[in-house]
């Protein structure tokens, strides 16, 4: 099983919702430096980026129509980084943007993978449950 933590915005180059490790910026626009949810969400990025590989491989050739990028998963088994997630997720909707929890035994097309993640291509009829 694979889990991926979604905010209401939407990507039509990678037909999917945008993870929330992207909603970053936007919280960083609409928030003082000074609130302690500030602090404490950039104390979990600082753990991801020691943590967590950055993908070498985010997009696939997709017939002549050039490079499709792909969407980060979780792998259920990386509870560490899935509980830290779930409290970024937290922190971010402390902070007025709604994030939801996404699960799927079929996230797409696999193409990068490690020990925690994978990124995958989503599929047009992919099965993803709402928690």
């Amino acid at each position: 099983m694979y889990i991926r933590f979604v905010t209401p915005y939407w990507s039509d180059d990678c037909r999917s919702h945008v993870g929330f490790f992207r909603a970053v910026r936007d919280v960083y626009r609409r928030h003082s430096p000074d609130d302690w949810r500030v602090g404490e969400l950039g104390r979990q990025y600082d753990w991801f980026n020691e943590r967590l590989a950055v993908p070498d491989r985010l997009a696939r050739k997709v017939g002549r129509h050039g490079l499709r990028p792909g969407v980060c998963w979780f792998r259920d088994r990386a509870a560490e980084h899935v509980s830290r997630a779930r409290y970024a997720c937290w922190l971010i909707e402390d902070m007025g943007l709604p994030i939801r929890e996404l699960r799927s035994d079929r996230p797409g097309t696999r193409i990068w993978e490690d020990a925690h993640q994978i990124v995958a291509i989503p599929e047009r009829d992919r099965q993803v449950r709402r928690l």
